[in-house]
């Protein structure tokens, strides 16, 4: 019996072989259960790495990636040779992140390939096998994102966001979705602001148990070199709420929130114009409707008063009966009259305290004697008076 067995296990054996050589394409590999033994640790020292061969005998090769935290993975690859399988894995190979086939590649003419990676911290595994034999090289480079969200993975297990902090997060090939949670101290308003340098992002905020939506952004046109920024605002009740940030692309974010101040509002200005009046400029004011942050601009200049004017005097017994034209904005006028041309002395005044008058009689004058006499007008404004330019002179002479 035990000779049977043996001449049994032989036939199998043979067998087995028979149907292996008439397959048409022979290609030996060893068991997908020995990868993590017989990878080699693939550098991330951004050089390109030494000469890897393919052979008959020798039809795969394994490589341990270690990324140390949420980043961007590159790897190069340069074949000499016609035909060659790569493919990219998570740690037990349960998911392929990428397949492809390098075509073209000769001995005196490589042929090179680029692929990036958005990774979270982990081990991951790169599979080159055959389709042709020859040559290859690798190259591997890693840029850590910064990431300090703390594995913010779901609505259970979300990263508290304190106020005034900004986390970096990373959306990345296993990782869809982060969620924050933070807790609004009082009734007021409150600002979010979001720093996206991925091309797709959704943002979402919720009430404490998700019974409510706040808000729900799209957000489109991040890159690694040049971000997008939104900043949003909200009237919130003191309480508990979350944000969560959900992937259509993969790449890294910031997210900060804070009590709502000039600084940080995303403003929304109401704009009116205040005019000018004899004591200050006129401007337009734009209120923010928001924050009721405020800022002045298109100033206008002051008013001005008119220039007094004069018109007929009459003369009576030791009096001149002086009339006097309307200045715009004018609460009243003053006069000057002197027997000196040039008003450099004997210079007597007179007020007249209302704008409704046109005339003035001024009184106990010299007989036969000429007086010169100029008016003008004053405003009373805010405590203030100010005072147009005199008139030309005139004269009278009273009998």
């Amino acid at each position: 019996m035990g000779k049977f067995r043996k001449k049994l296990v032989s036939f199998y054996l043979v067998l087995a072989m028979i149907i292996t050589m008439g397959s048409g394409n022979v290609q030996i590999v060893q068991a997908e259960d020995n990868y993590t033994t017989s990878a080699v640790e693939f550098p991330l020292n951004g050089n390109w790495g030494s000469d890897h061969y393919i052979t008959d005998t020798h039809t795969v090769d394994y490589y341990k990636i270690t990324v140390p935290s949420d980043g961007k993975l590159t790897i190069k690859i340069m074949t000499y040779m016609k035909y060659l399988y790569y493919d990219f894995y998570n740690v037990d190979l349960s998911t392929r992140y990428h397949n492809a086939n390098y075509y073209g590649g000769t001995e005196s003419s490589p042929a090179t390939s680029t692929y990036s990676y958005i990774l979270s911290a982990g081990t991951y595994y790169l599979k080159i096998s055959k389709d042709s034999t020859g040559r290859y090289k690798l190259y591997g480079e890693f840029e850590s994102f910064g990431a300090n969200d703390a594995e913010a993975y779901s609505y259970d297990s979300p990263f508290a966001l304190s106020a005034n902090t900004t986390v970096t997060g990373a959306l990345t090939a296993d990782d869809s979705e982060d969620w924050y949670r933070f807790k609004v101290p009082s009734d007021g308003k409150y600002a979010v602001k979001l720093v996206t340098y991925m091309k797709y992002v959704d943002y979402n905020v919720y009430n404490s148990d998700l019974s409510k939506t706040i808000d729900s952004k799209s957000y489109y046109g991040g890159t690694e070199t040049s971000p997008v920024t939104a900043n949003y605002n909200y009237m919130l009740s003191a309480g508990t709420y979350y944000i969560k940030i959900s992937k259509g692309d993969s790449g890294k974010y910031l997210l900060t929130w804070s009590a709502l101040t000039k600084e940080n509002c995303d403003h929304e200005y109401e704009s009116s114009m205040v005019s000018a009046t004899y004591t200050q400029k006129g401007y337009t004011i734009h209120t923010c409707k928001i924050c009721g942050d405020k800022y002045k601009d298109s100033y206008t200049k002051k008013l001005k008063l008119g220039r007094g004017s004069l018109g007929n005097i009459y003369s009576g017994r030791r009096y001149l009966h002086v009339y006097f034209h309307d200045v715009s904005g004018a609460t009243g006028y003053q006069f000057r009259w002197s027997r000196n041309k040039t008003f450099k002395s004997g210079v007597r005044k007179g007020k007249i305290k209302n704008s409704y008058s046109d005339s003035v009689f001024l009184r106990k004058l010299t007989k036969n004697k000429r007086y010169y006499i100029q008016v003008r007008a004053y405003r009373t404004e805010n405590g203030k008076t100010l005072y147009g330019k005199w008139s030309s002179k005139k004269s009278g002479k009273p009998y």
